[in-house]
């Protein structure tokens, strides 16, 4: 019963955000569009990713006493259609990497840091001297771009199954906090927005967001 009430709060606020999202969408669009460049389609998946990560944000902190009944749930995936404009949406926890590679800069550090890795980088010094050519590494894009150079110089397709054990971001002690993700795509005439970030639920702080535009 419980969770049928859960399923119920969440289908009726995001009917209500995704109403809030469009309405919003109709004024700021009038002051946005007058002083920008930008094509209409852009403008408004500009517009519907900053109201769509309010709104998730919200809902959110209104409820973290269900946060885990929430997120069994949303980590399935919430599809959302409003007119033209069609929303995936995932929400789930952040399971950080056990290798921050930013913290390493040289040999001993990748193998103190990172032991479980270590048998799956075949050229562990031409990994090392990549990583500080290219760090600080600072967003996913510029992780990517670091992974790419190494396997192009390389040809070490190995690492692509520790990928996802490599982290760079600076958390505080997850003991004390718990960090969601929020992961979207956002469809509006054909045109696609992914978007992310990464929400420390204590302190109710964004700590990392991305987003791309894919044609």
């Amino acid at each position: 019963m419980k969770k049928q009430s859960i399923v119920l709060l969440i289908t009726l606020f995001f009917i209500s955000s995704i109403s809030i999202i469009i309405l919003k969408n109709l004024d700021d669009s009038k002051k946005f569009i007058d002083s920008a460049v930008f094509d209409t389609t852009l403008t408004q998946l500009n517009i519907s990713n900053k109201n769509i990560e309010e709104e998730v944000k919200k809902l959110i902190n209104k409820n973290k006493d269900d946060i885990d009944n929430i997120l069994e749930i949303t980590s399935l995936g919430i599809p959302l259609s409003y007119h033209n404009i069609d929303i995936l949406l995932t929400l789930d926890d952040y399971s950080d990497g056990n290798c921050n590679i930013n913290t390493i800069s040289k040999l001993k550090d990748l193998r103190l840091k990172c032991t479980d890795l270590v048998d799956n980088i075949e050229y562990q010094d031409d990994f090392i001297r990549i990583l500080n050519y290219y760090k600080p590494i600072e967003n996913k894009k510029q992780f990517d771009f670091f992974i790419d150079k190494y396997i192009n110089e390389t040809q070490d397709n190995k690492i692509n199954s520790i990928l996802d054990s490599f982290s760079f971001l600076d958390l505080a002690d997850t003991q004390d906090n718990r960090y969601l993700q929020c992961d979207y795509e956002i469809d509006y005439n054909n045109i696609k927005l992914k978007s992310s970030f990464i929400y420390n639920l204590n302190d109710q702080n964004t700590i990392y967001k991305q987003y791309v535009l894919i044609n």
